[in-house]
């Protein structure tokens, strides 16, 4: 019995994890997927898988709920290299937000194996 409730409770961990893939208030989206990446004025606009609006007081994403990625960024290629991949993939990825900002500000991302 006491084999079956552990397979339970491992079981039950392992597929909730994905449900606590969100933004949160503390300005970073983590284990979120790329929903969409557009490009507009030189900088890259970043839609997740999760609820950017969550990412508030910290930082606004405005009414388009975008991150955004600004020309300005010294890693700008190597992140935006990253977030293509994640995209294509559909593999899970943390981005960390310039805070306070306006407009949601990437600092860094990371991506970790499956």
């Amino acid at each position: 019995m006491k084999k079956l409730g552990f397979l339970f409770f491992l079981a039950l961990f392992c597929t909730s994890s994905a449900a606590f893939a969100e933004c949160a208030a503390v300005g970073q989206c983590e284990g979120v997927t790329i929903d969409r990446l557009y490009l507009q004025n030189n900088i890259i606009y970043i839609g997740t898988s999760g609820n950017e609006q969550l990412l508030k007081p910290f930082c606004d994403p405005g009414g388009g709920n975008y991150i955004k990625l600004l020309d300005t960024h010294p890693l700008r290629d190597q992140i935006y290299a990253l977030l293509l991949t994640s995209h294509k993939d559909r593999s899970p990825i943390s981005i960390k937000m310039n805070i306070p900002s306006t407009g949601c500000g990437v600092e860094y991302v990371v991506s970790d194996a499956n």
